[in-house]
């Protein structure tokens, strides 16, 4: 053993050393890519073999090591030109892996881009190149190692085999064509965005964010503006609607899920930290729940509490620390934590769906194996959960992020999706409420959170492309004219959208729409039922592709049902009352429904002409005409008084009678003294007699000479 090594010699017994360890570390790197883009691993969890040794300092020791020893195989003996270039190679890698040493020492965690890559130092200089910034970490360190173990396989090659070299110099011309095809096969295959596998969507997208390190959460504002966080560069970025993207924290660590509180504050996961951050209204951090282990999504309830995806709060450690296994309540306003659900496999991304939690996972512990399932999970009333049923169990591997729309449908981002025998990988899939499951988009790079837009609009943080994909939802839908009020049972509402979408009304507060799917010119009908007699509220959603696509903003409108007539009354004059001579007639009319729209009057079989106040329509409306009562004969007449409401609703006539006495009763003298008499005091009776008023009834007023009349009184004498 000792004259074999002898005889070859210590230079070749080192070259050959290191060509060895480094196509192990070759082997290594493209372990990883497998874990990643075959085995569909999230990246934080594809380490290789020996995860231990993927740490930054044992990178650059590593490197640092290679580069002394190619540098003693210089200066001893090896003159090859293949392995200067090689020295060359590995002193550029070794400044790679110096600069994220430095960089993870200066901020406190690994994990970050270096100078090359995604969302490394070129691409923050607004530097394209394809493949030196669009390459995703792995892939950067994979080509580095690809090139230094081939420059070693050739100058060891040269250096072992002197005369293959020459033989390969006859093939030299026939080189550069294949070199150059091979390297643009590897941009093709690992840059984000492949372009054998564009992305495909049911929906028109555009990237509006690119050149980021690994995107994981996304969360939509009150006003429109975005929140997305980047794990690898440990910052959470803004994005207004007005397109400026500023940093609102950095210095994280790894940040992830993110979640916009019910008062508008942003809650940021910090994934390793372990914590809950809120950004308050001045721009601060605050630390409001910490001893998480591993918490990774998170979604808010109204009633200031969140529920969150961790590893584990209280219970045991699990084989994969990484791994979320449970979801934990935090009530922030009482400063508690509680964990509400245990024995979860793998879970991601949340939501709060109809009084359920949504939980993306890949099933229970003690339960049916699955490659990606959504647990749906009851709230109760003290905000724990009751028992975990599947939902959504078909069809998902891996699922990360999810979010809710309009219509209760759950999109879900997945590392891949089987739908009838077709597969898309790293997909957006849709659950729809009756929990059938189609896909949405596909060939993404790196699906993580997704998040909904006020608008309909479907975000998408995906991973380690460094990219943030909108895909734009169809406008509102256009209604046609609609009747302000109705007394009929049911109505037809209809519209236009776009061909073959779906069309849903929901009326008031209903959980249930009436749906029905427009022609090819987009347009659409549909039959709604109305409650008797209330104000409706019809919240109209248009949903692309068959209810497949993305739903719409709401088109609303209201309509009054109103089948019950206005009540009428009068209020002058009095039942029974005698009148004469001009009359004021006055009635009033109400009616809740749809206003009382027209008032009539009648007085002896004569229409009167009422003046209304206020103007009609209106929910009470009084009535007064002046009538004149010489136009009729006296005696008994009958007033009566009817009203309209605005959809032709007319109550029953109201009557009132008065007596009409336009004419004066006679009276005559009876008794009393005649010509000149010379008592002081003299007696006079009299009479009276009326057509209307009977005579015992007539009240009688005197006066002597031209003096003052006297007050009425029934006394005849």
């Amino acid at each position: 053993m000792r004259r074999w090594l002898t005889r070859r010699g210590l230079t070749r017994l080192v070259f050959e050393a290191l060509l060895l360890v480094q196509v192990g570390h070759l082997a290594e790197h493209l372990v990883q890519i497998s874990q990643i883009h075959l085995l569909g691993w999230p990246p934080p969890q594809a380490r290789g073999l020996i995860a231990a040794f993927d740490v930054e300092t044992m990178h650059f020791v590593w490197n640092v090591a290679v580069l002394a020893t190619v540098g003693w195989l210089l200066r001893h003996g090896v003159r090859s030109t293949t392995l200067v270039m090689t020295f060359v190679w590995a002193a550029a890698h070794t400044v790679e892996h110096g600069y994220l040493v430095t960089h993870a020492m200066l901020i406190g965690r690994e994990g970050g881009p270096g100078l090359l890559g995604s969302g490394g130092l070129l691409a923050s200089l607004d530097i394209a190149v394809p493949g030196l910034t669009t390459w995703t970490r792995p892939t950067v360190h994979l080509v580095w190692n690809i090139g230094e173990v081939l420059l070693l396989v050739l100058a060891y090659v040269g250096f072992a085999w002197p005369w293959l070299p020459r033989v390969g110099r006859r093939a030299l011309p026939l080189t550069p064509g294949p070199v150059a095809a091979a390297l643009a096969a590897l941009v093709l295959a690992f840059s984000p965005g492949r372009a054998d596998q564009p992305v495909t969507a049911l929906a028109s997208f555009d990237v509006i964010v690119d050149g980021r390190n690994d995107l994981v959460g996304v969360a939509v504002a009150a006003d429109d503006a975005l929140y997305l966080s980047d794990r690898g560069a440990g910052v959470v970025y803004r994005l207004t609607s007005s397109a400026a993207l500023t940093t609102v924290a950095a210095n994280l660590d790894r940040p992830a899920g993110l979640a916009v509180a019910f008062d508008g504050r942003l809650l940021i996961v910090e994934e390793h930290a372990g914590r809950i951050l809120r950004l308050e209204r001045n721009g601060s951090l605050s630390v409001v729940a910490t001893g998480l282990k591993t918490p990774r999504f998170i979604v808010v309830d109204d009633d200031d509490t969140a529920y969150v995806s961790a590893h584990r709060l209280t219970s045991p450690d699990g084989v994969d620390r990484s791994e979320a296994r449970v979801v934990v309540r935090v009530d922030m306003a009482a400063g508690t934590m509680a964990e509400v659900a245990t024995g979860i496999r793998s879970a991601q991304g949340l939501a709060r769906v109809n009084g359920s939690l949504i939980v993306a996972s890949t099933g229970v512990v003690g339960g049916p194996e699955s490659a990606g399932v959504l647990l749906r999970y009851p709230v109760l009333a003290d905000g724990a959960v009751g028992g975990p049923e599947t939902w959504g169990g078909t069809g998902l591997k891996q699922p990360f992020g999810v979010a809710v729309d309009a219509l209760a449908s759950v999109y879900v981002a997945s590392r891949e999706l089987m739908i009838e025998g077709d597969t898309s990988k790293r997909a957006i899939g849709k659950v729809h409420p009756g929990a059938r499951l189609t896909d949405f988009a596909a060939n993404l790079a790196d699906p993580q959170g997704v998040a909904l837009g006020h608008d309909g609009a479907l975000y998408v943080a995906d991973g380690k492309s460094g990219r943030l994909y909108r895909f734009r939802p169809p406008p509102a839908p256009t209604l046609g004219a609609l009747p302000e009020v109705t007394r009929q049972p049911s109505l037809v509402v209809v519209g236009m959208t776009e061909a073959r979408s779906r069309a849903d009304v929901f009326v008031d507060d209903a959980t249930h729409a009436t749906s029905s799917l427009a022609d090819t010119t987009g347009r659409f009908a549909l039959d709604v039922a109305l409650s008797p007699n209330r104000l409706h509220r019809l919240h109209v959603y248009a949903t692309t592709h068959g209810g497949d696509g993305l739903t719409s903003p709401a088109a609303t409108a209201q309509i009054i049902h109103d089948d019950q007539p206005p009540s009428v009354v009068f209020s002058a004059p009095p039942a029974g009352m005698h009148v004469r001579g001009a009359v004021k007639v006055a009635s009033v009319a109400r009616d809740d429904g749809s206003g009382v729209a027209s008032v009539t009057l009648r007085a002896a079989g004569q229409s009167l002409a009422p003046a209304l106040a206020p103007v009609p329509p209106a929910a009470t409306v009084l009535a007064s005409a002046v009538w004149d009562t010489r136009t009729t004969s006296d005696g008994a007449q009958t007033l009566s008084v009817k009203a309209t409401d605005l959809v032709g609703n007319e109550s029953t006539g109201v009557t009132r009678f008065v007596i009409v006495d336009n004419t004066a009763p006679e009276t005559a003298l009876i008794t009393g003294p005649e010509g000149d008499s010379a008592v002081t005091v003299a007696t006079f009776t009299f009479s009276g007699s009326d057509a209307i008023t009977a005579s015992a009834d007539l009240t009688f007023s005197w006066r002597l000479d031209g003096g003052a009349w006297s007050a009425f009184a029934p006394v005849t004498s």
